[in-house]
């Protein structure tokens, strides 16, 4: 995969950092991210990775937007990028 992070000097607005907890177990493309805030997990597809990237490692830094998922009060990770 290809890690494209992002410019130096800080993050958008809105995007939130994290670690990855958990991703492609049992070869499934998604997982889930712990959020820096302490809030819940918040569930990530290979659909919202960054252009480029591929697939995500267990405990590697992210940054993401979280946008609401499919089921109401559950929210999913897009535009996530690899952190500097």
């Amino acid at each position: 995969p290809v890690d494209r992070p992002h410019p130096a000097g800080g993050s958008p607005a809105g995007v939130e950092h994290g670690t990855v907890k958990v991703y492609g177990k049992d070869g499934k493309p998604f997982g889930c991210i712990k959020p820096d805030s302490g809030d819940k997990d918040v569930f990530v597809h290979r659909d919202g990775l960054a252009p480029g990237l591929s697939s995500l490692r267990e405990g590697q830094r992210v940054t993401f937007k979280r946008v609401p998922g499919k089921e109401p009060g559950k929210f999913r990770a897009v535009d996530v990028r690899i952190e500097n």
